[in-house]
């Protein structure tokens, strides 16, 4: 799956949370792709941990509730 973005916006790799960040003016976005997935999945396989989680973001509150 693609993001769109608007011609102003740019994309780059943030190394310090090992996922791709979306910016323009003061407005930023972050979020997962399938490296960063990859990643964190591989992570969590080294550290033995039982699983991971997903966070929807269509399930986030934007009204403050």
């Amino acid at each position: 799956m693609k993001m769109k973005l608007g011609d102003r916006m740019k994309s780059e790799w943030n190394p310090y949370y090992m996922a791709p960040i979306s910016y323009w003016d003061r407005q930023w976005v972050g979020y997962d792709n399938v490296k960063s997935i990859e990643i964190k999945a591989n992570y969590a396989k080294a550290m033995g941990l039982a699983g991971g989680m997903v966070w929807s973001i269509e399930t986030d509150d934007f009204g403050g509730h």
